[in-house]
């Protein structure tokens, strides 16, 4: 942990470049990143705005999310080291298309059992998501370059995920304000 964390950025980031697999994680993690920014806020903002049920109820919907993580994670940990990561990834993705898919079919009226499906499936898909991003990194870059290459792989997923799912999600507000 001392020489990982002695390295540079800088050798980190040309280290992480260098390596297609870091390459790789890099992209995942941003297109996952993004699927999160841009599902996870704007299922509560669904609850608020269109259903406009209270601040209360919809903290409730943010337990029901964290049972969906945490089932998720008992699942998970049976599987951890039989399953390819790359097919788990791309099935969480795949959920949260489909709880997208679910708010874009939800009916008019607030159902309760609806919106906790949608909120479980994406406490799962978030919390899935996490934990093979985080076990594929390990699996992948050496414990020397651990430390620099943890700093590079989320501050860049971060802020390009966060810049894209902000001018995304601002223009989706504006089309969907009128409808």
């Amino acid at each position: 942990p001392k020489k990982s964390a002695s390295t540079s950025i800088k050798k980190s980031t040309i280290s992480l470049f260098k390596y297609p697999k870091g390459r790789a994680l890099l992209f995942a993690q941003t297109i996952y990143y993004i699927s999160i920014a841009l599902i996870v806020p704007y299922s509560m903002i669904v609850l608020k705005e269109a259903y406009e049920i209270s601040d209360y109820k919809a903290m409730s919907f943010v337990l029901i999310q964290l049972i969906g993580a945490i089932t998720f994670f008992i699942i998970f940990k049976t599987f951890l080291g039989k399953a390819k990561k790359r097919r788990i990834l791309f099935c969480l993705f795949l959920l949260m298309l489909i709880a997208s898919l679910l708010w874009s079919v939800a009916p008019a009226t607030f159902y309760w059992w609806y919106c906790s499906v949608i909120f479980l499936i994406v406490g799962a898909a978030q919390m899935g998501g996490f934990l093979v991003l985080l076990t594929y990194f390990l699996s992948i870059i050496p414990p020397i370059e651990r430390v620099g290459a943890t700093l590079v792989v989320n501050s860049l997923s971060s802020l390009l995920a966060g810049s894209f799912a902000a001018i995304v999600g601002a223009g989706l507000l504006r089309a969907l304000e009128n409808y």
